[in-house]
């Protein structure tokens, strides 16, 4: 234990005091002043001096003291045992610090810091030892509380499941809680003396000291989010305040951290903003129910398809609704299921198909439901507009590649069945690239659809026009003879030359056409498409006719 002996007399401050004494009269009266327990014994064990404070702490006069030996005083086991072996010590030249604790006049146990030293003064006939001790009691006490208010200090920081820390104002690590190791993984003894710049990611350091400079010049405290990549990679973030940390004349010596690891806590709120944005923005009309049935929350759609649907009282969802196909009853399916899918109508007949899911408290008991309700009509004018996308072209909107394979297989079931031919026409248009380059994509555009109206006007209505992509069409024709497809070819071929207006100015196009015919060329409707592309090549290449036929290509 250290002995805090500032702004009192020191040990050596006495001896030096009975040293100065020019008389034995004048050491007594120095002895007689003092509150320490100091005591002079000679080299034969016997007292030839005390303090006052010596004969206050033993309860006896001076006189009753002085001359007799120490054995006498404390028992001859105490002088043998304790003390005998330390004043023989002094004597031999060596200094002796002993701290123990002893009883005092009323019996109470004090605690006393002695020292010997050894003495030659006017006191003694040779030599002898001087032995000063401190009543250090209430030091001691003070000491013990102080200890045990830090130990029950540190166990309550330790207890926060908040991370704290303490840095100087130079970054260095100065205490931390458990909670920061764990967050850190890392013990308390590898936290301490180190930085930031030893504990995570470069970047991440930087950042955070730039926040603790800010601490440190405002002299005010700072909260924030602060992004934190450690060195093991993991990247957390972290709800942090900081405050200065004041010396006693109010400057800045460093920095106090509070935080916890908000990581999960902010994806969770990410992920609920997300499910409200959701809840409030899907088209379908979307209920949070009680266990009793009742409306607690709806979305703008349900609102906007239940208008006599209320937010002050609480509204029935029976009120709203009802099972089409009964039974079971809706409050039935409330009442006994967890999941439930099906038809439901309004009160008013309008169909839904509607979704019953419930939500469960942490002991599996039923909280609430989320039903949803999605328009079953709206729903089926949404499958059409898929399916037309799917099966037709979105510049022209006539039938794509996909369609056109459908019509072209049916159309040769039918002319197997009613022993017809068919025709194959694939249509590209000649030099269409410049128009793009010169005009735009746009332009070149506007074009393609004319082209497509053009030769839908100059089709029947129960043949079947497609476009492949690009500039390429296919015309499907029921024919009787190839003298029909011949004159449709022309025909088309013919419509295409008609010039095409744009802004400024006027272009002109020609088509090279190829025809294969079912079921002379083929009875397969992708070969038939083959043969049609084969036979458009050899039209391209032959500048005397505008179309050619599978059976031209020898």
């Amino acid at each position: 234990m250290k002995n805090n002996n500032k702004n009192i007399t020191t040990d050596s401050d006495h001896i030096c005091d009975l040293g100065r004494a020019k008389t034995v009269s004048e050491m007594h009266s120095i002895l007689e002043a003092l509150d320490d327990l100091v005591s002079i014994v000679d080299q034969n064990y016997r007292y030839t001096a005390v303090s006052r404070g010596y004969t206050v702490f033993f309860g006896l006069l001076a006189k009753d003291i002085i001359g007799k030996t120490v054995a006498e005083l404390h028992g001859e086991e105490v002088f043998e045992q304790a003390i005998k072996p330390n004043l023989d010590l002094t004597l031999a030249g060596e200094k002796v610090h002993l701290q123990f604790w002893r009883p005092n006049q009323f019996g109470e146990l004090r605690f006393l810091d002695s020292r010997h030293t050894i003495y030659t003064g006017e006191l003694v006939s040779e030599k002898g030892v001087a032995i000063v001790a401190r009543d250090l009691t209430v030091l001691k006490h003070t000491q013990a509380a102080l200890e045990k208010e830090r130990h029950l200090l540190n166990t309550i920081i330790d207890a926060i499941p908040d991370f704290i820390f303490v840095k100087d104002k130079f970054g260095v690590y100065q205490r931390c809680n458990k909670s920061f190791e764990s967050l850190l993984d890392t013990p308390s003894d590898r936290i301490i003396n180190k930085t930031d710049n030893d504990l995570m990611s470069k970047s991440s350091a930087r950042y955070i000291k730039r926040r603790d400079q800010e601490v440190i010049n405002s002299s005010l405290e700072l909260r924030c989010d602060e992004p934190v990549t450690y060195n093991d990679g993991q990247k957390r973030l972290v709800d942090m305040l900081k405050m200065p940390l004041l010396d006693n004349t109010g400057e800045v010596e460093g920095i106090i951290g509070i935080g916890h690891d908000v990581t999960r806590e902010r994806e969770i709120e990410h992920k609920l903003q997300l499910a409200a944005l959701v809840f409030e923005t899907t088209s379908d009309c979307c209920f949070i129910i009680s266990s009793k049935g009742e409306v607690l929350s709806s979305n703008y759609a349900a609102k906007e398809q239940f208008p006599n649907l209320t937010t002050n009282n609480k509204t029935l969802i029976t009120e709203l609704l009802c099972i089409s196909n009964t039974p079971p009853t809706l409050e039935k399916i409330i009442d006994s299921e967890l999941s439930w899918h099906g038809e439901i109508s309004s009160q008013d007949k309008k169909p839904f198909l509607g979704t019953l899911n419930a939500v469960l408290d942490d002991e599996q008991h039923v909280e609430k439901f989320v039903l949803t309700l999605r328009d079953n009509s709206l729903h089926k004018e949404r499958e059409r507009e898929l399916l037309t996308q799917a099966y037709h072209d979105h510049l022209t909107g006539l039938p794509n590649r996909l369609l056109l394979k459908t019509k072209l297989e049916s159309a040769i079931i039918r002319a197997e069945r009613q022993r017809r031919q068919i025709a194959v026409l694939f249509i590209d248009l000649d030099n269409f690239k410049p128009i793009n380059d010169l005009h735009g994509h746009f332009e070149g555009d506007n074009i393609l659809i004319a082209v497509a109206e053009r030769l839908q006007n100059n089709m029947r209505k129960t043949d079947t026009l497609s476009r492949m992509g690009g500039d390429e069409f296919i015309a499907l024709i029921d024919i009787a003879n190839n003298t029909q497809a011949e004159f449709v070819a022309e025909k088309l071929s013919k419509c295409i030359e008609q010039p095409f207006g744009l802004k400024e100015t006027n272009v002109s196009l020609s088509a090279s056409i190829g025809i294969s015919l079912f079921p002379s060329d083929s009875r397969v409707a992708e070969q038939l498409l083959q043969n049609a592309d084969e036979a458009m090549y050899h039209a391209k290449n032959n500048p005397l006719r505008a179309f050619s036929f599978y059976t031209d290509i020898s």
